[in-house]
């Protein structure tokens, strides 16, 4: 997890860079969500349950992942054999991040 949190760190100013990192993030949420479902056998499904929740929550990033370059990532990740390029997903990711830094930089500083 360190080193997850590390990369998306590391990528703040590149988007492909981002993009990658985010999808490894929602990889990792995804098998850590599933590995505890699998050591919680069946209760894990109940609605009251924490690895139920955390498996939704792990759904809605890859739902939230489907934006071009992020969805391009978990396809590689989650080994598709085809997987769509995005060139111009960069160019938008490029141009959010450039809308976002300054915020960014002011919420590191407080930091």
């Amino acid at each position: 997890m360190d080193a997850c949190r590390e990369r998306l760190d590391a990528a703040v100013a590149d988007a492909a860079a981002m993009a990658e990192a985010r999808a490894a993030a929602s990889e990792l949420a995804v098998r850590a969500a599933a590995a505890l479902a699998v050591r919680d056998g069946s209760r894990a499904v109940a609605v009251d349950q924490h690895p139920q929740r955390l498996s939704r929550e792990a759904l809605f990033l890859l739902v939230f992942g489907s934006r071009p370059g992020i969805k391009s990532g978990l396809l590689r990740r989650f080994g598709a054999s085809i997987v769509p390029d995005h060139p111009e997903a960069i160019a938008e990711e490029a141009c959010l991040m450039q809308d976002v830094m300054p915020s960014l930089r002011r919420e590191a500083a407080k930091v």
